[in-house]
Parts: structure tokens; C-alpha cells; sequence
């Protein structure tokens, strides 16, 4: 199968459908009572139309190739659009935004984490904990927005992360002495960014590899994730193409944040990065400086 979900749900009327098949590209053939005949993007098919386009599900199915899809993945096929371009150009006519996002969600069935655990760490969060996040640049703000938590037995602070959908995975944890990580078992890093379930509608993002820093950026109002280290994945580079338009990268001043930075631009070429000169990251940064970036 081609795309996301293809439940058989009605989100579209028929002018929704035809309109985003012609301001895409999709060659549409003719038409009958219930399809858009269309000639199929998946396959080399340029004399007899293959494909068809359901008028109230959008729904794509190619009679040849068998490819079968969504209509935002169909039109992102046709165009030189990603699919959130795509999810908007729908949005244009009046189509629900949300609707399609949580439908084209496309991570594996994870197991929520028990929130009773996160809800404990917060809930230790005064003394040591709170001291450290304050020493770092992080005010009580975001200690409440972001949930953040300390565990005395483990002498470390704790950030509650989460899948795109808002499922709650587990927590990434740091020691407050020295620099040891420690995160819960079964934490699939690869498969998420942090805090990109709070800003998928943001029209722009940057890109950090620390959680900390994502919230040091919040604090001023600009809108970012976290890669959880240097080692970015190709779910989380295909995250970022199907969630924003608009990517800007800033990496760590190390050998490692240079590897990352030659893997993205890789993947997506047009990402701007931006270069902190002297500084090792976000965290070594002001206020005043990191509002000097947007």
C-alpha cells in the first residue's frame, strides 16, 4: 500500500476533491457518477487512465499497479508539494486540518507510558531539581508547561516526551551532577520529536538536538524539536518533511552536530542552518541572543 490510512471515511465533498485534483496536477481523465478517472502518478501511465478517485472518500486506487492512497498523499505524488502542503492546499477549501493529520499519523502502535510515574517525578520536582533547571535557563514556566520532573534515587531530572499524535512515550533523564543520560526502558528515540506534538501547525520550526534547548527556545516564543541527540533517524528527517514547510537547523558546535547537519541537508536540501559561532549550543545562549535569531 501507497500513503497513510485508507479507511473508508467520508471527509470530503465532490468540488473539495475536484478542486484539489486540479490545482495539483492530477491528470483527470473523465468522470462518472461516484470517481474522478485519473491517469496514475505511481506508475509510468500516459495512454489509457488507470487510476480513480473516489468523490466523497478521496481515495485513490490504481487498477494496474494496485497502488491505493489518500488524497493528500496522491496530491504530494503529483506535485512538487510535501504533504503538509498538500494537507493545506485541501485546507484551502474548507477541509479539516486536524482530520487529516491524525489520519496520516503513520507511527506503529506504541504502548502508552504510565502517566502515574510522570506525575510522581513532577511532583519531586522541588529542591534539587528545580535548582538545576533554573541554573540551566529554565523558569517554572516551563517546569509546569513541559511537566518536568526530578528523581532523587537516581540523582536526575526527567522530561516527559511524546509521539507526534501526543501519546505519551516516557521520559529522557539527566543526572544533575556530572553528565550521565538515562531514559525509560523502551523509549524509541528514533521514532519522535520532542514537543512536535505541541507545534505541528506551526508554519515554520527549528530543529535542536536537546530537549533542553527546545525549551529555552519556547521560553521566547519560538517554535522548535528536539532530535534527542545528534543521532538523527530517517523517521524523524520523513517527521519533519511531512509536518513543515519551513526548517531551519541548529546543531551543536561539535564533530557530531556536523554530521548531523551534512545528514539533513542531505535529505532535505533546502533547510537553513544557522551557525552559533563561539557558542556550543542553545543552552549557552541568552535570552536576548536566542530572540536574535528568528
Amino acid at each position: 500500500m501507497v500513503g497513510g490510512d485508507t479507511r473508508n471515511k467520508t471527509y470530503y465533498t465532490e468540488q473539495q476533491v475536484r478542486n484539489a485534483l486540479e490545482k495539483s496536477g492530477v491528470r483527470v481523465s473523465h468522470e462518472i457518477a461516484s470517481h474522478f478517472i485519473v491517469f496514475c502518478p505511481y506508475h509510468h501511465n500516459d495512454n489509457t487512465p488507470a487510476g480513480e478517485v473516489d468523490k466523497e472518500t478521496g481515495l485513490f486506487y490504481c487498477f494496474s499497479c494496485q497502488s491505493t492512497t489518500d488524497l493528500p498523499h496522491l496530491i504530494a505524488k503529483s506535485s512538487s508539494m510535501t504533504w503538509f502542503q498538500a494537507a493545506r492546499l485541501i485546507g484551502e477549501t474548507d477541509y479539516d486540518i486536524v482530520a487529516v493529520v491524525n489520519k496520516a499519523l503513520e507511527e506503529e502502535t506504541i504502548e502508552p507510558f504510565d502517566q502515574s510515574i510522570v506525575d510522581r517525578l513532577h511532583n519531586d520536582i522541588a529542591g534539587p531539581g528545580r535548582e538545576y533547571f533554573l541554573q540551566r535557563g529554565i523558569d517554572d514556566r516551563s517546569i509546569q508547561r513541559f511537566q518536568l520532573g526530578y528523581s532523587a534515587n537516581q540523582g536526575m531530572v526527567t522530561v516527559p516526551v511524546h509521539l507526534q499524535d501526543g501519546t505519551l512515550a516516557g521520559f529522557v533523564g539527566r543526572s544533575i551532577e556530572g553528565k550521565r543520560f538515562k531514559n525509560n526502558r523502551g523509549l524509541k528515540k528514533s521514532r519522535l520529536l520532542f514537543n512536535l506534538h505541541r507545534i505541528w501547525t506551526s508554519p515554520n520550526v527549528f530543529v535542536v538536538e536537546s530537549s533542553f534547548d527546545v525549551i529555552r527556545l519556547w521560553q521566547v516564543g519560538i517554535p522548535a524539536v528536539a532530535t534527542l541527540g545528534a543521532g538523527i533517524s530517517e523517521e524523524q528527517i520523513q517527521m519533519l518533511k511531512r509536518s513543515f514547510d519551513d526548517i531551519t537547523l541548529i546543531p551543536d558546535k561539535d564533530i557530531a552536530g556536523e554530521a548531523m547537519t551534512k545528514k539533513i541537508l542531505a535529505a532535505i536540501p533546502y533547510i537553513n542552518v544557522i551557525d552559533l559561532g563561539d557558542y556550543h549550543d542553545v543552552g549557552d545562549l541568552t535570552d536576548e541572543a536566542l530572540c536574535g535569531i528568528m
